[in-house]
């Protein structure tokens, strides 16, 4: 599991997925079949963080951006993008974790 750079509960931000390291290579990114917020740590019943849209999958192919807002001051919070891939015979998930800094 990633880490991301901590946010402020006000700030907006895209997070970003790199699915590179589990494609061989010409694979690429098909869909984006889940994104998925808990909390990691902190009191929040929530979760206050929230997807601000759509998750896109990148031009690139083997990333997916995932815009996010909110949260409370001193949580953090495990973010999991699911994906389908163009080899029929993989789907994959990466959680990260994104801290939100005290106000």
């Amino acid at each position: 599991m990633s880490l991301f750079p901590a946010k402020q509960p006000f700030e907006t931000a895209v997070l970003t997925f790199d699915f590179s390291q589990a494609l061989a290579t010409g694979e690429t990114i098909s869909a984006i079949t889940a994104t998925n917020i808990s909390v990691n740590s902190g009191v929040d019943a929530g979760p206050a963080l929230a997807v601000n849209g759509s998750s896109q999958i990148a031009t690139n192919g083997v990333q997916v951006l995932v815009p996010i807002q909110g949260g409370l001051a001193n949580c953090s919070y495990n973010i999991q993008v699911e994906v389908t891939t163009s080899n029929p015979a993989k789907t994959l998930a990466l959680t990260s974790t994104l801290p939100v800094l005290p106000i």
